[in-house]
């Protein structure tokens, strides 16, 4: 068959490291590390692994590296002649990402079962999102390896069973086993396939889960699996949020420290609490308090990236990237979506953001409420992020984000001194396919009750008809300018008026008036530094009243 050897497009440039899986039953017991391969070289130094335990929590371990030799001459020919199967082939490999499969330790009459293995594993992968959308993204090739004899090395695991296999596959085991291979004669084999942007080394066992690279500069991620065993695909899975996404892991080993590092540029992990976030804008600060497919809602949840306890935070609680038998984040679906549309083409998905209410009106100092509803017509499924401006002064509304198909309540909040009015709020849909959006027709009518809150000073007094007072005689000084805000809860069957004034070349000057809100009185005034004071005057009625206000 003519060889087309890959150009090796690699998604991201990351340090290798490995992962691997421990195993159940017979491979429970002490250290007893597999025979070397006569054929392979002996590893040089060690790598780390990652080791996934059967209740889907993830640890590390040091293990031998592979070798780093040249494949010889006759595994050189034996890729060459390979036949290669597409498992999955839905455009040309410029505008797909290319997943290759290899197996080892199958012989000719097992090349059936290699392949229903094969057709398993990646099952399993497009059952979870964002893979279940963006299938058509990805084309697979299976290369057929056959070997000699069946099975691999050291299996059952501590055996010392050498097999005659093509690439090596051996069970290396510790406290647990995880699977090796000689990664040089898997990858000459890979490269029978037209492009290899991940590597998939599958052995003839059912020990053992994921052992994986992530991909450098000068080859593909690869993982090594099982192929017998039965739900593998979790532990493909996490290792694809390396190897496309680029994600970190947000475990913890037992022995971790505290971070005191820069800001990581992985999207999952940062330096910044949640308030922090919500002040500076930084990393998933859009998705604070949104629910998230892995369960719970997106926050800043301490300790992550492996060797962390603290100062390094993650955006949930329990993501795939910290225990296989959960799901991406609602962040890693974004950063595992973005990288696949950046080297795979994928439509666009076509969705509409519509409102359960087209108006709506609240009393200054209570509340809206909303919904917004996002519906995807076609395309793959993707994170939209609502959020609402033109809100009225001194008003606030929440934000979040949502999966197309899903929706948000928004509250908008107004305060005890936001004006009267009618004011268009706009609500925008935001995700990678573009921006959509909706109005609202807020109206905000007077205070029902002259109960003045939110503000920072509340002084009380009483007054007979035609009196008046100053607050603060002298005047209070602002040094920036600003919003004044005032609120005038005035006595029952009294009328009230307030009045602002501003000291000008030693001068008091009458610079706004309050307006009425019900049974009081609201006053805001946007005016430069200086000396400032309120003027309270009882036009008819007595009694107690309050004066609210606060200074910029």
């Amino acid at each position: 068959m003519t060889v087309h050897l890959p150009r090796r497009r690699l998604l991201v440039a990351c340090l290798a490291i490995a992962a691997a899986v421990p195993t159940v039953g017979a491979d429970a017991g002490g250290a007893s590390p597999a025979t070397p391969h006569a054929t392979a070289a002996e590893p040089g130094g060690t790598e780390t692994i990652e080791v996934f335990h059967e209740d889907g929590t993830i640890s590390q371990a040091e293990v031998p590296a592979e070798p780093a030799a040249a494949p010889d001459s006759a595994t050189t020919r034996m890729a060459a002649a390979a036949t290669v199967t597409p498992l999955q082939e839905t455009g040309p490999s410029s505008e797909r990402l290319d997943v290759v499969i290899v197996g080892d330790g199958y012989t000719a009459e097992q090349i059936g079962t290699y392949h229903q293995q094969a057709g398993a594993i990646w099952a399993g992968v497009l059952a979870e999102p964002p893979f279940t959308d963006y299938q058509g993204a990805f084309n697979v090739w299976i290369v057929d390896v056959i070997s000699p004899e069946s099975g691999i090395d050291n299996d059952p695991p501590r055996s010392g069973i050498v097999r005659d296999t093509a690439l090596d596959v051996a069970l290396y085991c510790t406290d647990g086993c995880s699977i090796r291979a000689d990664s040089t004669k898997a990858l000459a084999f890979a490269a029978s396939a037209p492009e290899v942007d991940s590597l998939i080394v599958m052995g003839n066992t059912q020990w053992g889960h994921a052992n994986a690279n992530y991909p450098s500069s000068t080859r593909p991620g690869m993982m090594r699996v099982p192929g017998a065993r039965e739900g593998v695909a979790r532990s493909v899975l996490h290792e694809f949020g390396h190897s496309i996404g680029n994600l970190a892991d947000e475990y913890v080993q037992s022995n971790g420290g505290r971070y005191t590092g820069s800001e990581p540029t992985r999207a999952n992990v940062t330096t910044y609490t949640a308030d922090q976030m919500r002040q500076n804008g930084a990393k998933w600060s859009l998705y604070l308090g949104s629910p998230t497919p892995d369960g719970g809602v997106i926050g800043a949840y301490e300790g992550t990236w492996s060797s962390y306890r603290y100062g390094l935070y993650r955006p949930s609680e329990n993501s795939i990237m910290r225990t296989t038998s959960s799901r991406f984040s609602l962040v890693g679906l974004d950063a595992m979506e973005r990288a696949i549309r950046a080297k795979a083409t994928v439509p666009a998905t076509d969705y509409q953001v519509t409102l359960s209410a087209d108006t709506g009106s609240a009393a200054a100092g209570t509340s809206a409420t909303f919904t917004a509803q996002t519906t995807r017509r076609s395309g793959p499924t993707e994170n939209v992020t609502l959020t609402a401006s033109g809100l009225p002064p001194g008003a606030t509304a929440d934000h979040g984000v949502v999966r197309t198909g899903g929706s948000r309540t928004f509250t908008i909040a107004t305060s005890s001194y936001t004006p009267p009015g009618t004011y268009p709020v706009t609500v925008t849909a935001t995700s990678m396919s573009g921006t959509r959006t909706a109005t609202f027709q807020l109206a905000v009518t007077a205070p029902s009750s002259a109960a003045c809150v939110g503000y920072a000073l509340a002084p009380s007094a009483s007054m007979t008809a035609f009196d008046f007072d100053y607050w603060i005689e002298t005047g209070l000084t602002t040094s920036t300018g600003g919003t004044l805000r005032a609120c005038l809860d005035e006595p029952d069957g009294a009328q009230f008026s307030l009045a602002l004034q501003r000291l000008v070349d030693g001068q008091w000057q009458f610079v706004a008036m309050g307006s009425d809100g019900g049974p009081g009185q609201l006053l805001n005034y946007d005016g430069p530094a200086g000396t400032y004071r309120y003027v309270v005057v009882a036009n008819s009625g007595s009694g107690a009243y309050t004066l609210a206000f606060s200074m910029p």
